[in-house]
């Protein structure tokens, strides 16, 4: 989305020979597509893409306007308030039998957090009571005026943003919300200059004098000569004649830009509590990692409780002292995952969704929460006074739109030993090394490399060691994600032999005590 408004922005500024300005009309759908081999020659060459989610965003773009973005109702489901729309409603396109969801991109929304964004509703806290107990312990220290930090550790889709957003949402306070990207982790102090342009709501539009203006106004009275054209720099504002050029090398203007966002945080705690969150920690550029280090020791004496959230990888240094507490968050356990799932249906669910629901989240509450309302959406349910029942036989669920991209970009992002994840995949939630190992075709060292690289990676969990080792998926949707997206080389190494020569692989691998069932 923000790609095609940058296109838009890009050919509308565009200057011509003619007196028409130059336009363009764009089209976005999300779903799954087949790439294929490459067509054309030379610099049109390109990947063949075959499904009906590039058809949708073809029709699409011929319904937009010139300088419009047209987009699909899936996508619009996944971006929630990230972007202004407005609705153009059902739409009759060529190839489609029924009228289709159409919606215009207007701009970016301003929001605090990628996580209420694309989230509408924060669940209740669920199973979280000794957690909530603790952090309503700390956030009464810091409102006293003894500053408090939580390192908030947890797996993707845990819960670690709404767990600090339901428990001071009734508090009187003022909120510092900086959200790291993995896309801007060489970008220095990029959330904290994202956050600032959204405290003073700058737009993209603005002159620079009406954007000065809009700094000034979030920055202490006291201090706006001295820290306005830092921030400035930070933001690349131009400054003009209003203020002079900043003569410092480039050592003295960081050190000042660090300790003018530290000022800005102390005259904020001066006037009422501050709280700050600071999102996915171990995304952070090496200079805001610094910020940090420096509000860890500036709070002590200031009512500020500020939180760190991180994934389990990411060893923070600041645990040990004595106004730092840490809090891991684990995944919850079967009971409290059908507390969650009647929370977000609202309504009591078959016994036999409900166990599905179970099976296939492994207590991640995000994957809970989507694939609800998955199901929600789904048309199999029917609303009963007391709950709900089936209509129907129960199909096997698929993976919510909602969670495909963020699963595909997991393996994806371990394009090397990808295909031995999809193969194994293919044989199963849980399979052997020496059956892996047959069907793969590769080498020792290669494969015990891969495997490696796919349990650091925490996609797989290993039980004894290799050539008596058996893997198991960490997720039950990260399985299917690999399964559904093998193809190619790894889909002829899945797909390319019998059953039944699987199971003689198996057999030849593995023979059963006693006591023990033979398993494939």
């Amino acid at each position: 989305m923000r790609a095609g408004l940058e296109i838009e922005a890009a050919v509308r500024s565009l200057e011509t020979r003619g007196k028409e300005r130059l336009a363009v009309r764009i089209g976005i759908a999300t779903g799954l597509v087949v790439v294929g081999d490459l067509v054309g020659e030379g610099s049109a060459q390109e990947q063949a893409v075959v499904g009906e989610t590039p058809n949708l965003a073809a029709r699409l773009q011929v319904l937009a306007e010139p300088g419009q973005i047209v987009l699909a109702g899936a996508t619009r489901r996944l971006i929630g308030d990230l972007f202004r729309l407005t609705d153009l409603g059902r739409q009759t396109v060529k190839g489609f039998s029924e009228p289709v969801e159409a919606f215009a991109v207007e701009a970016v929304a301003v929001t605090e957090s990628r996580f209420e964004a694309a989230h509408r509703r924060i669940t209740d806290l669920v199973g979280r009571a000794a957690e909530s107990a603790l952090l309503r312990d700390r956030l009464r220290e810091a409102w006293a005026g003894a500053g408090q930090i939580v390192l908030l550790s947890g797996e993707a889709g845990i819960g670690k943003s709404p767990q600090l957003a339901a428990e001071v949402a009734s508090e009187p306070h003022t909120r510092l919300r900086y959200q790291c990207s993995p896309y801007h982790r060489d970008s220095v102090l990029h959330p904290f200059v994202v956050a600032l342009g959204r405290a003073a709501r700058l737009a993209v539009e603005d002159p620079a004098e009406t954007q000065l203006d809009k700094l000034e106004a979030i920055l202490a009275p006291a201090r706006i000569a001295e820290n306005a054209p830092l921030f400035a720099s930070l933001l690349s504002i131009p400054t003009g004649e209003r203020y002079p050029p900043l003569s410092l090398s480039a050592a003295q203007q960081r050190r000042l830009t660090l300790a003018a966002l530290l000022d800005r945080l102390e005259a904020l705690a001066r006037q009422k509590p501050v709280l700050v969150l600071f999102e996915d920690a171990h995304w952070a550029d090496a200079t805001s990692l610094e910020v940090l280090d420096l509000t860890v020791e500036r709070i002590r004496a200031l009512p500020v409780l500020a939180l760190f959230t991180f994934r389990p990888e990411y060893e923070a240094p600041w645990t040990g002292l004595s106004h730092v507490t840490s809090i891991a968050l684990d995944r919850f356990a079967p009971a409290e995952i059908e507390t969650l799932a009647e929370h977000v249906a609202g309504r009591p669910l078959p016994l036999e969704v409900t166990a599905q629901i179970v099976a296939k989240t492994d207590g991640v509450p995000l994957f809970v929460e989507e694939l609800t309302k998955a199901v929600l959406e789904s048309g199999l349910l029917v609303a009963e006074p007391q709950g709900s029942r089936l209509d129907g036989p129960l199909p096997p669920f698929a993976i919510p739109a909602t969670l495909q991209d963020s699963l595909t970009a997991r393996l994806d992002r371990l394009a090397p030993v990808k295909e031995i994840a999809q193969i194994g995949a293919a044989i199963g939630r849980e399979f052997s090394y020496p059956l892996l190992r047959a069907v793969a075709g590769r080498d020792e060292p290669a494969l015990h490399a891969a495997l490696a690289q796919l349990e650091e990676a925490e996609l797989l969990f290993r039980s004894g060691a290799p050539p008596d080792a058996r893997y198991t998926f960490k997720h039950a949707l990260v399985q299917d994600t690999a399964y559904e997206t093998c193809s190619g080389a790894a889909g002829r190494s899945c797909t390319g032999r019998s059953p039944m020569s699987y199971a003689a692989s198996s057999r030849r691998s593995r023979r059963p005590s006693r006591n023990s069932s033979p398993t494939i």
